[in-house]
């Protein structure tokens, strides 16, 4: 819509270079009240009427972005906003301006008469004929208005601002009541997990040792048995390796309800880890078929204090998931070094390696990483859980180096203490039943 060209009334006026007249009582009175916004509307009204017109409506500079605004109390919304903004621009740069404006709506075009005080603020007068004196007057008192109209806007924006913190801090308070509800449930859900894993563990751990002292009783009853099918004994094999795979796996449940219950007790003795490393591979090494151990640097009589059956299970974990994630076989490399303070056991596969953003997680309990499909490889992400939670208990590290690329690396770091001895005899190595009952 094509709005009327303003016209400058007010540049004509033979008052402009005289002293502009004090307001009368009656305006300053009018003015007043419109800084009460109980009656404003009312008062909006009797003063447009004293200043000639039919409606007025008082603009304020917006403290943050610097635009003029209606001040509150008065319409917010305006019909036709470029042409308004052109307006109140026009009004600032000339202090006095006139042009036709759609009011109250698009298809109503309304006189508007503007004038602009020196703090910023604009009084736009709408219909009527204005009272050029009068206008000239309330020009005097609109900084004062808009001062008070301004501390109201200031004080609306608080209480605005104030009741989005008391809300934000009503959601704040509700979500933590939430999530610490959430966090007990989370808790008890753990606790009776844990619970039935320590029970179920134990509730198990009697028939398997009974099976697998059974299915020991029948494999050597068959051996001295020549016309005994070869099948059926591969049968009783299979079936005496997964009873010793579930009798291992049950262990580690006992182990770990140990862990949470903080009763998972370190021996330290002194513990000759060259032997020990040496007693482990060569007992690794007849039951493999794809793969190759090889001891690749061993280090005599390296001493340590410890606990030699958990340093074993830590070490037997390493060996398993050595052979288990490189289901393609290759080298199982183990390496055994010292300096003055550390003793250091790396096992090293050639397998499918380990993401990058799964390294940090590897030792949480359950953990799993992407790249292993659970229908070829099993496992319950406990392991290396227990293994670390041994290397600790003996007050060492372990290190992981891999990427899905390149081979898997686990190293143990365990202190060295200058004043052990060396073990008075061989110990020997605890088998995987005698772990799990430790």
């Amino acid at each position: 819509m094509d709005f009327t060209t303003a016209q400058p009334s007010f540049a004509s006026s033979p008052n402009k270079h005289k002293e502009m007249p004090s307001p009368d009582a009656l305006l300053i009175s009018l003015v007043t009240q419109l800084s009460d916004p109980d009656c404003r509307a009312a008062s909006v009204a009797r003063l447009a009427q004293h200043l000639g017109g039919k409606m007025l409506i008082v603009f304020i500079r917006d403290p943050e972005f610097g635009t003029l605004l209606p001040a509150p109390g008065f319409p917010q919304t305006l019909p036709g906003g470029r042409a308004w903004r052109a307006f109140l621009k026009s009004c600032s740069e000339a202090g006095k301006y006139q042009a036709e404006l759609p009011y109250p709506n698009l298809n109503s075009l309304c006189k508007a008469t503007g004038i602009a005080a020196a703090d910023g603020s604009v009084l736009v007068l709408l219909g009527g004929e204005p009272y050029r004196a009068r206008i000239g007057q309330v020009q005097l008192l609109l900084p004062l208005l808009a001062g008070v109209l301004r501390g109201e806007q200031t004080a609306l924006i608080a209480e605005g601002q104030s009741m989005l913190a008391r809300q934000a801090a009503l959601q704040a308070q509700t979500l933590t009541e939430t999530l610490d509800a959430a966090r007990r449930d989370l808790q008890k859900a753990i606790q009776l997990r844990d619970q039935f894993l320590s029970i179920a563990a134990h509730e198990l751990r009697t028939p398997l040792t009974a099976l697998l002292g059974y299915l020991q009783v029948l494999q050597r009853r068959v051996a001295k048995e020549p016309d005994f099918n070869p099948r059926n004994l591969d049968t009783i094999s299979a079936v005496t390796a997964q009873a010793r795979r579930l009798n291992k796996l049950t262990g580690s449940l006992f182990d770990l309800a140990r862990i949470q219950t903080g009763i998972l007790n370190i021996e330290h003795r002194p513990v000759d880890l060259s032997r020990l490393v040496r007693q482990m591979v060569d007992e690794m090494r007849p039951t493999l078929e794809k793969h190759t151990a090889v001891l690749e640097e061993l280090q005599d009589e390296v001493i340590i204090e410890g606990d030699e059956m958990r340093l074993e299970q830590a070490l037997q974990n390493l060996l398993d998931n050595a052979v288990k994630y490189s289901p393609e076989g290759g080298d199982i490399t183990i390496r055994l070094v010292s300096d003055e303070q550390f003793a250091h056991i790396s096992v090293s596969d050639e397998g499918m390696g380990i993401p990058q953003d799964a390294i940090p997680k590897l030792f949480d309990r359950f953990y799993r990483a992407s790249n292993i499909n659970p229908r070829n490889i099993s496992g319950m992400g406990i392991g290396l859980y227990l293994v670390n939670d041994i290397v600790v208990q003996h007050k060492g590290s372990i290190q992981v180096s891999s990427s899905e690329t390149e081979k898997t690396t686990f190293t143990i770091h365990l202190p060295i203490s200058p004043n052990t001895t060396k073990p008075l005899g061989d110990y020997p190595i605890a088998q995987a039943q005698e772990r799990s009952e430790a």
